[in-house]
């Protein structure tokens, strides 16, 4: 049908190919240069109380808790050396005692006392200890509670004999004196023992 006006003819744009009106192509995932994603929005910055971790630069880390209570036990080992000990004693007291009265008395006697420091160590385990209050220390004949205002020092002796070094802690009363060895601090450093008994007593009675 003619009626005069020109007939333009349509042609589909292939996938991928811009349509002749610059409107999109058919392919969804195409590529538009004016087509730009939203942008996203900017994120706030986080709170500087969360980004800290503990013991980082913004929060100091926590202080270690201080003990209520700190103790020492005898090495158990020490006390089965002196169980054994006493059964030689015995046993050499009682061989020597067939000719020797003097020997039977000598090895009867280091028997006793071995068995008495083994019994008491089995009694007695804890050696020494320390509170707030004051410190605990095992004696002959039993604990002796001593309060911080009757200590005056506590410190790490050092002594030196035949070439053989050898560390106690002292704690110096007014009135007695008294030493612990490893041994009788379950195998403890001295020096951290030393430690201990200043971080229990308190700021006021040091």
């Amino acid at each position: 049908m003619d009626s005069g006006a020109e007939s333009f003819g349509l042609r589909r744009a292939a996938p991928g190919e811009p349509a002749e009106d610059g409107t999109a192509p058919d392919d969804p995932f195409a590529t538009w240069p004016d087509r730009v994603s939203p942008a996203e929005p900017d994120q706030p910055p986080a709170p500087a109380g969360d980004l800290a971790q503990d013991g980082g630069p913004d929060r100091p880390a926590a202080p270690a808790p201080v003990p209520d209570r700190v103790e020492w036990r005898v090495r158990p080992a020490g006390t089965v050396l002196k169980g054994v000990g006493a059964v030689l004693f015995a046993g050499a007291g009682l061989w020597a005692g067939q000719t020797d009265r003097v020997g039977l008395a000598i090895g009867i006697a280091g028997a006793v006392v071995l068995a008495a420091l083994a019994l008491r160590d089995l009694v007695l385990p804890v050696s020494l200890a320390a509170d707030p209050g004051g410190v605990t220390v095992r004696g002959a004949l039993g604990r002796r509670r001593i309060a911080w205002s009757d200590v005056e020092r506590i410190r790490v002796d050092h002594r030196s004999r035949r070439g053989i070094r050898s560390e106690l802690v002292e704690i110096d009363c007014d009135t007695e004196l008294h030493l612990f060895s490893r041994t009788q601090l379950g195998g403890a450093d001295c020096a951290e023992v030393v430690r201990q008994l200043d971080t229990v007593r308190p700021a006021n009675e040091r």
